[in-house]
């Protein structure tokens, strides 16, 4: 009983501090993840507006525009690629896809419906963001930027966040555990009390053997075992009473014969008469030891 109230505790105390600890990691992760997200947007979003002003799409060669959009690869550890309306890549940070044809799934659906997109690769590590670029005054899709901006720093962060959180709940199913086995210790030593108590019984009766009060179970146990100890006790007695009652009465005619048959044996020459008086008092007797040995008998099968 002792092991399974340390093994409840523990477990009570482990299952919320795992929930918290992934809990925050999962949170920070997607908070992260979020504010980074929004970043990237804004940055490409004000990009965009400023590749409408030097007609970039058609003339690539603006420092201004390049220097930002280097400026942006280094600040977010990203990749940044510029594609026209036929989806051909006018500029990549990168200098490995200019000249070829994007065709993916999130270029294709904001070049089509004008609305800026956004893709978490959790496994690969890294964040990518589409934003329309509208031509000048218009409301036309003409083109789109597509920057991929790496979330290693999140990673880290999160790892770090996992791995002292897992410090902290070592540490606190440490302290749980020696709690645990204080607190089983505790609970546990009220019912040792009692059986050591129960135990004593063995040696005979006593008044209020048990005064456990710890708890308010093992003081209610207490009392219903005192009562009932008690009532074994009256019991106990009834049972002597009786059998001194009934060695006295089964005694008493064996008494009584043995008392006339000795008077016999020792007047050899008693008259006739007294023999008979004595031998139908010695029946009597004998009849009356039959009768309480019947009753006895009748006793025992009523209780049966």
């Amino acid at each position: 009983m002792r092991v399974r109230f340390i093994v409840l505790f523990m477990l009570a105390g482990l299952l919320p501090c795992l929930a918290v600890l992934f809990g925050a990691e999962k949170f920070y992760e997607l908070r992260a993840v979020e504010l980074r997200t929004a970043e990237i947007q804004n940055q490409c979003t004000i990009l965009g507006n400023q590749l409408d002003n030097y007609s970039y799409l058609t003339d690539p060669t603006s420092e201004v525009i390049n220097t930002n959009l280097v400026q942006l690869t280094n600040i977010y550890n990203g990749r940044v690629m510029i594609i026209n309306r036929e989806l051909r890549v006018v500029k990549d940070t990168y200098s490995l896809d200019e000249g070829k044809t994007d065709v993916s799934e999130n270029v294709v659906r904001c070049m089509s419906d004008g609305e800026a997109t956004n893709h978490y690769d959790r496994k690969n590590h890294y964040i990518e963001v589409t934003s329309p670029i509208y031509e000048p005054g218009g409301e036309d899709v003409i083109g789109v930027m597509l920057a991929s901006v790496s979330t290693d720093t999140i990673e880290v962060t999160r790892q770090i966040i996992f791995t002292q959180g897992s410090i902290v709940v070592g540490i606190l199913m440490i302290i749980l555990a020696v709690l645990s086995v204080f607190l089983a210790d505790r609970m546990v030593r009220p019912l040792h009390r009692i059986t050591k108590g129960i135990e004593t019984v063995t040696e005979g009766y006593g008044d209020d053997v048990l005064h456990v009060d710890t708890f308010t179970e093992t003081r209610k146990l207490s009392e219903a075992f005192n009562k009932m100890l008690g009532r074994l006790k009256i019991l106990d007695e009834s049972r002597e009473e009786f059998v001194s009652n009934v060695s006295h009465e089964l005694k008493t005619p064996m008494t009584s014969v043995k008392v006339l048959a000795d008077s016999l044996l020792e007047m050899p020459d008693a008259p006739v008469e007294m023999y008979r008086e004595f031998m139908e008092d010695i029946a009597k007797e004998i009849d009356r030891e039959n009768q309480i040995i019947t009753d006895l008998l009748s006793l025992v099968k009523m209780d049966k």
